[in-house]
């Protein structure tokens, strides 16, 4: 399994209640594996059932501050639209910081702000 960036930020807006994420084209383990994911990292707080080397099931209770702060860099669609472009075009996983970063750069360029 692999973390779904794309999947991660409509779990993020899910979670923050900003809007209803329609997760229809994802497994339930691809959602399961990404909500963990996103404890793991400390993005989002809740709890996460494991048995048998599976994942069983994750609920999110809500962001932690930075959750609220990495959803701030990639909410807007023009700027997680950008950089999902940029990070397609090279063709590489990159580390979280990375992607962050890029949208945080990219936001100050749209909302000429940098």
């Amino acid at each position: 399994m692999t973390r779904d960036m794309d999947l991660v930020r409509l779990l993020l807006l899910q979670t923050s209640g900003c809007e209803q994420s329609d997760l229809k084209n994802y497994s339930k383990e691809q959602i399961l594996y990404n909500k963990k994911l996103l404890l793991d990292k400390k993005l989002a707080n809740g709890n996460c059932l494991q048995g048998d080397d599976k994942i069983v099931s994750v609920v999110l209770t809500g962001l932690t501050w930075d959750g609220n702060d990495f959803l701030d860099a990639i909410a807007n669609d023009k700027v997680w639209n950008k950089t999902r472009s940029i990070l397609k075009d090279k063709g590489v996983d990159l580390p979280f910081s990375v992607i962050k970063n890029l949208a945080i750069k990219i936001a100050l360029e749209i909302f000429n702000l940098g």
